[in-house]
């Protein structure tokens, strides 16, 4: 930090001198912009270098609280990282000389799946590949979503079989399981949460995620749908995938509202299914009710008005929509989605109430 604050500084400390040397001026700022970018690349590694020490302190824990660990992931899956792999890379990065952008990405995020610093370094790089991007947001999604299940191997009997009826555990013993499944649904709230709010820091342009290279690296209609999908198939709450995008506190509502319409009109027979729609719309209105709640008066005047607009359109749209479609699509969106779940028309009242709130706020 200090070290950067120096870097930014020391032009201002150095032109009176720079008056009556230019040429010395120009040799002096091309070595400051090549220590500022050394800096950059020092930060980079040093983020390696502490994700590496999180991966090789949690195999340790892996191996430590169950010895058969090794060999069971060996049966089912990727092996866990030899320990004396991850010290020597540990020890390289810590103590070896600075590596490149590309060294950091191959030879060290790419070969341990350390997603996050594979973002950072191909943002760092300026990189083009949506395509590897998005790739690598779903690996890394999948990981912080799959944190704590256990592995194939746990779910067979000691004959091997997949099918076998489960046992029929006491009321304790339930008691303790959906205990843990508790614990463990809030660690990965929390850690979706802390990864989203960091990259989205991270990746923002001007405080936003508006321009085209923020938008690149921090997918929202990616994001959403992986969330939403996976809340689906667990069956969390409607508004779970808004109140995890909440806490990021990113201020981005309208383009996350992009990303449920992009959903919402997708031609996907997954999302166009009754009770996934009206999922949608819940989770539409409650972004939009979080922006009014809380997230608008965060904002600066102008940005708030903007975002103000912008949703109040998508807003309007959906209703126009949702009036032009068929009863027989209307009565399918009327049933219920599950127990304490909001109906349809419950929905387009929030939606009809949101949309006075929004031209009060316009006008």
């Amino acid at each position: 930090g200090c070290a950067s604050q120096l870097v930014t500084t020391l032009p201002d400390i150095l032109y009176p001198y720079y008056i009556f040397y230019p040429a010395a001026a120009q040799q002096d700022l091309d070595f400051l912009h090549d220590l500022e970018s050394r800096l950059e690349l020092g930060q980079l590694q040093q983020q390696l270098y502490l994700e590496l020490c999180n991966v090789l302190q949690s195999n340790t824990m892996t191996l430590l609280s169950s010895p058969s660990a090794r060999s069971r992931s060996s049966r089912v899956g990727p092996p866990i990282v030899m320990e004396n792999e991850l010290h020597e890379a540990v020890f390289q990065l810590a103590h070896g000389p600075l590596l490149s952008l590309s060294e950091m990405f191959t030879d060290y995020a790419d070969k341990f799946g350390l997603h996050e610093s594979k973002l950072i370094l191909l943002w760092a790089a300026d990189s083009q590949d949506i395509a590897l991007i998005k790739a690598i947001w779903r690996d890394l999604l999948r990981q912080l979503l799959s944190f704590g299940t256990s592995s194939p191997v746990r779910q067979m009997d000691t004959r091997g079989s997949r099918h076998s009826p489960p046992m029929r555990g006491s009321a304790a013993t339930s008691g303790r399981r959906h205990g843990a499944d508790t614990d463990r649904q809030r660690l990965i709230e929390l850690a979706l949460t802390e990864c989203l709010s960091r990259l989205g820091h991270r990746f923002s342009v001007d405080g936003g995620l508006l321009s085209v290279k923020s938008q690149n690296f921090f997918p929202l209609p990616e994001i959403v749908c992986i969330l939403e999908y996976n809340a689906i198939q667990h069956k969390l709450p409607q508004a779970w995938v808004p109140t995890v995008l909440r806490d990021t506190r990113l201020s981005c509502s309208s383009s996350i509202l992009d990303a449920y319409d992009t959903l919402l009109h997708s031609k996907d027979s997954f999302w166009r299914l009754a009770d996934v729609r009206s999922r949608l719309f819940v989770a539409f209105v409650t972004v939009i009710e979080d922006f009014l709640g809380t997230v608008s008066m965060q904002l600066p005047m102008r940005q708030r008005m903007l975002q103000v607009g912008h949703i109040l359109d998508r807003v309007t749209g959906n209703l126009v929509d949702l009036s032009a479609e068929s009863t027989k699509s209307v009565a399918d969106l009327d049933a219920d989605v599950g127990k304490g779940e909001v109906h349809r028309t419950r929905v387009i009242e929030r939606l009809r109430r949101v949309h006075d709130q929004l031209q009060r706020y316009h006008r």
